[in-house]
């Protein structure tokens, strides 16, 4: 069993280490389940899939129209709505860092690993306090694809070497479960990565 343990620990540092030399430059569909007590009215309003867009240090989330474009080269997350108004929000990593609600933030490693859209995933519990309330959630990641420092601006996932494929997200009572279903190395064309012109552009400082 030991033995076992030690190939599966050796397997992940090669697949980290060889994967780091790469940058991923592709499509994560995810589908979204959701648990919890609401209405009809809200759960028709949670979406059931998004599509996440990787390039070169970038990452484009798209959950239903509502962007949120992560830039790890400017270090900036900018946030927008296509096909409702035009009006984009920038911050900065420290920015972001300085108004963080997220506290006592922990993510400890597992043994448990399991097959997410064809890569092998290995699990983190990750704990921390949100508004005096404490959160227990996990989320199983990739070290094979390689997105740079683009999530540098995201409490949890700038913490974990590799991409997430699995996680959880808990809004007012209700969980939300995000599974990759299809991962596509393609060519993203970079315009995808910028806000449409066009935008009004805000900025924490104005």
């Amino acid at each position: 069993m030991k033995i076992r343990f030690l190939g599966l620990f050796f397997w992940m540092l090669l697949v980290e280490i060889l994967a780091a030399q790469k940058s991923f430059s592709g499509k994560i569909e995810y589908e979204i389940m959701m648990e919890g007590d609401v209405s009809p009215i809200v759960a028709s309003a949670i979406p059931e899939k998004m599509t996440v867009l990787v390039r070169n240090g970038m990452i484009r989330e798209d959950l239903m129209g509502q962007i949120a474009l992560y830039n790890g080269i400017e270090k900036t997350l900018s946030l927008f709505v296509e096909g409702g108004k035009r009006v984009a929000i920038v911050q900065t990593s420290a920015e972001i860092l300085q108004n963080e609600k997220i506290k006592q933030l922990t993510i400890d490693s597992t043994s448990e690993t399991k097959i997410i859209a064809g890569y092998v995933c290995q699990k983190k519990v990750v704990k921390y306090f949100l508004n005096q309330e404490e959160v227990v959630q996990s989320l199983y990641y990739t070290p094979e694809i390689n997105a740079g420092n683009a999530y540098q601006m995201h409490a949890v996932f700038r913490n974990i070497n590799g991409f997430p494929l699995e996680y959880e997200m808990y809004m007012k009572g209700v969980r939300l479960l995000f599974s990759a279903v299809k991962v596509q190395e393609e060519k993203v064309d970079k315009r995808l990565f910028s806000i449409p012109k066009g935008y009004e552009v805000y900025r924490n400082n104005q």
